[in-house]
């Protein structure tokens, strides 16, 4: 299979997330963002949805794979709210998850 194809499969946490952002009234831009980039991680840390697992994926998003801050926090903000809708036991320590800082621009 395909590097491609293996994030089209929708798992069912995604679909969680996603029946919960369309009823609450989130855009459909978000709704593809999020969705994305939950299912992205939970197939790159093989379903572990723990602190320690976020903090490994997002040392590899912003050290190896050299992603924007930007990107970074979406992510975060994606992981965070499944935390919140599923009342996962590690969502009070997630709740105030480091974000990075942002980029210096020396446009001024």
């Amino acid at each position: 299979m395909r590097k491609e194809d293996y994030y089209l499969i929708k798992l069912e946490e995604t679909e969680y997330l996603m029946k919960y952002m369309w009823r609450t009234g989130y855009s459909e831009n978000t709704i593809k963002s999020y969705t994305n980039y939950f299912n992205r991680y939970m197939h790159e840390s093989n379903k572990e949805f723990t602190i320690e697992a976020i903090n490994n994926y997002m040392y590899t998003l912003m050290y190896t794979k050299e992603c924007s801050h930007t990107f970074c926090n979406q992510v975060i903000n994606a992981l965070k709210l499944y935390a919140k809708i599923t009342n996962h036991p590690d969502y009070n320590r997630f709740k105030y998850y480091p974000r990075p800082r942002g980029e210096k621009s020396f446009l001024k």
